[in-house]
């Protein structure tokens, strides 16, 4: 047992060794990216579901609908800067804490083809309302990377550096790394001149999808030539308003980022508002029908106003993990959400990835390793993966990011390999224990041993057992094979052992070896057992009810009928392989197996069916009724024993009297008047003792014993008489 847990832990080091390595290396080197992404937008879409957007924004968007709608008034995209300038003046009655357009105005309007009061329209309405935010765009250049970046114009960087002093940004692992770093932004479109100056502040737009299209995370705060400028989503929180001198609310917050810097964008479900429908308010405001708006300023109030395009043609619209085609504002709206509600995504930690690998793959390899059933071998691994699937989402749900595919990769590689041993090497062991006992025990033992084979091993290698040892034999058996042909003689044997191997494993014992027409079988080992002396007791009963079917058949064929003498006997024994490199064979050797042999020919002596020794009469505490046979001293022992045979009251009767003195007395009763009458013997009370023996319904036993107990009255025993007799023949 020792050596086959050292065998387990051997191989649960060296697989948790190896598959720990192999997957962290496939986690280092983001080999399942894909399926991370897919893992990570599953677990996105379960964590917000019945989530509602933020009440402090509104969403505002340049739909299909309202480019049919302006089409009749100011034809077609892209619109006249005087209509966003509407738009403005509109929202700016509701006195908004922000107007913020996804939308860049980075080239002056074309005056051939719109009004020329459009630019200077739009500039003006953004300074009036004073808490517009426009968009501007970071990009790389190819052709401009050997030249370097080209610089901001000196008032960009002189005004909106970010205030970052106000929020502690945490960068973490990444959840996955981008096939490729972002590049250096070395160009940028910026609002035309006066729109930038007159905005309350501008934020970059810029955003890099990941390798598979998908757009997860973006950056809150970038850097361009050494200076800090905010996303869009940013700019209207923590920095330096240049209107009023002021700054916003600069409420101290973790800002947790991979360590690109960016911040996995906790989305929200948005609803938004119709450009169109805003522009047709804005009409009838100016009408002064102001009892049919549908749509009044007020709703606006103290609310972050992001202004985006949804239209088809307008090439805005993107792949996030809730819906394939999502207005970029969306994002950035999302964004300035997880600000406003301190609520961030947090990417995992480096260690917590890889501490979960690593537990993930050994609690895996112990589950599989430590049980020897098939169906817990494979239901175990899948109870662990569901475990840590419904622990990261659980965690995904508190805003916690976890890699999941790599630990499950680790618990499906564990499993794999810990099947693997238990297929090609552990099930060499279990035909070792098919081979070395399918001979010896009965198909259901067999495979009990085999179930648990680990106990077993060992079991050729040599150990002291507490056993119970019997030996039988067939009374004058030569003297009959010597009279029938060779082929009816082994008919015979095969009939007989047969009928005796049924009995012996009926009751879970072994077959150790058959010795010509004699039969050895060991109780206690290799199946371990309590019980195993009442066992092999049983079996001796069992064995000569079994013999009435071997004389039965024998009858039918005109031949003599059998008697067997059983004898046995529990106490230590060397269990083992014992034998030559050639040929060895599994028993137990030692004084138990010679004492259990010497009582089998004892019962001949006594004409007694079964004899069992004291320390297995002790064994049986009292289960099983047996009469005292007698003390001896069997050869080449000078130690007295006392013998013992089960009382078997359908076979002892042999006459109306003896019958009757059954009836008259229960087994119990059997055994305690055999005991009594046997320390009269033991003590020297010759008529106390020969009254008791004529009660004993054992003819044999009565009849001995009273001759002796009438022959030591007349002759009295030497004073230092212990009551043995001295066996002389084996």
């Amino acid at each position: 047992m020792k050596n086959f847990v050292a065998k387990r832990l051997k191989a649960l080091l060296f697989i948790t060794i190896l598959v720990t390595a192999i997957a962290g290396a496939t986690q280092h080197f983001n080999v399942l990216q894909r399926l991370e992404y897919i893992a990570y937008d599953w677990q996105l879409t379960l964590a917000r579901q019945g989530k509602t957007q933020p009440e402090d924004i509104k969403i505002i968007l340049v739909d299909d609908a309202s480019l049919q709608a302006m089409d009749p008034i100011v034809g077609r995209w892209p619109w006249p800067r005087s209509v966003f300038a509407e738009a403005i003046d509109f929202l700016a009655r509701g006195e908004p804490k922000a107007v913020i357009f996804d939308i860049l105005f980075s080239e002056t309007e074309n005056a051939a083809e719109r009004h020329k009061s459009g630019d200077a329209h739009l500039i003006e309405s953004t300074q009036s309302a004073g808490m517009v935010y426009h968009a501007m765009l970071f990009m790389h250049d190819d052709e401009l990377a050997s030249y370097g970046a080209t610089p901001l114009p000196s008032y960009i960087s002189q005004y909106d550096t970010a205030e970052l002093s106000n929020r502690s940004l945490q960068k973490q692992s990444v959840l996955f790394d981008r096939q490729n770093n972002p590049p250096d932004y070395n160009n940028f479109l910026i609002p035309i001149d006066g729109l930038y100056q007159s905005a309350a502040g501008v934020g970059v737009v810029t955003a890099e999808k990941d390798a598979d299209g998908v757009l997860r995370r973006m950056t809150p705060f970038f850097q361009y030539q050494a200076q800090n400028y905010p996303a869009l989503s940013t700019a209207s929180l923590g920095i330096t308003n240049r209107q009023s001198g002021t700054e916003t609310d600069a409420t101290q917050q973790i800002v947790p980022l991979t360590t690109q810097g960016e911040l996995l964008v906790n989305q929200y479900p948005f609803e938004s508002y119709s450009m169109g429908a805003i522009l047709a308010a804005k009409a009838k405001l100016d009408e002064g029908d102001v009892a049919n708006l549908s749509l009044y300023p007020d709703e606006f109030k103290d609310k972050y106003v992001f202004i985006g395009a949804s239209a088809l043609g307008l090439h805005d619209l993107k792949t996030t993990p809730l819906m394939k085609n999502t207005p970029g504002v969306y994002m950035h709206a999302s964004v300035l959400g997880n600000f406003l509600q301190n609520d961030f995504l947090a990417p995992p930690k480096d260690a917590l990835t890889y501490l979960s690998i690593i537990l993930a793959i050994l609690i895996t390899t112990i589950a599989v390793l430590a049980s020897n059933r098939l169906i817990l071998q494979f239901t175990l691994p899948l109870l662990v993966a569901g475990a840590y699937i419904g622990m990261t989402i659980w965690q995904f749900q508190h805003n916690q990011a976890m890699v999941m595919v790599t630990p499950i990769l680790g618990i499906i590689l564990a499993w794999a390999m810990c099947y693997s041993v238990l297929l090609f090497t552990e099930e060499k062991e279990k035909n070792k224990i098919r081979q070395m006992f399918s001979q010896y025990v009965s198909p259901a033992a067999l495979t009990a041993m085999v179930d648990n084979y680990e106990s077993y091993t060992q079991a050729g290698n040599g150990s002291k057992e507490y056993v119970t040892v019997l030996f039988s034999d067939v009374r004058g058996f030569t003297a009959l094979s010597e009279n029938l042909p060779a082929e009816q003689v082994v008919e015979i044997l095969n009939f007989y052992f047969t009928k005796m191997t049924e009995a012996v494993h009926n009751h879970h014992g072994t077959i150790d070896k058959f010795i010509g027409d004699a039969i050895m079988a060991i109780w206690g080992a290799p199946i371990k057992s309590d019980t195993h002396a009442i066992d092999a007791v049983n079996a001796a009963m069992e064995m000569m009810d079994k013999l009435k079917d071997v004389n039965a058949w024998l009858e039918e064929q005109n031949l003599p009928s059998l008697k067997i003498g059983i004898g046995i006997n529990t106490g230590d024994a060397i269990l083992g392989s014992v034998g030559s490199e050639q040929k060895a064979d599994y028993t137990v050797i030692g004084d138990t197996v010679n004492l259990a042999s010497r009582l089998e020919g004892v019962t001949k002596q006594y004409d007694c069916q079964i004899i069992v020794s004291d320390s297995t009469k002790k064994a049986l505490n009292d289960r099983i009724p047996c009469h005292v046979v007698d003390m001896i001293k069997v050869k080449g022992k000078e130690q007295a024993i006392k013998i013992y045979s089960p009382i078997l009251p359908e076979t002892e009767p042999h006459t109306e009297t003896q019958a009757a003195l059954t009836k008259t007395y229960d087994l119990h009763c059997l055994s305690e008047l055999s005991h009594e009458a046997f320390s009269h013997y033991i003590n020297k009370r010759w008529d106390l003792a020969i009254n008791a023996y004529r009660k004993i319904p054992n003819e044999n036993l009565r009849k001995k014993f009273i001759d002796r107990c009438e022959y030591f009255r007349a002759s009295p025993p030497p004073q230092d008489w212990d009551g043995s007799t001295k066996l002389i023949a084996k």
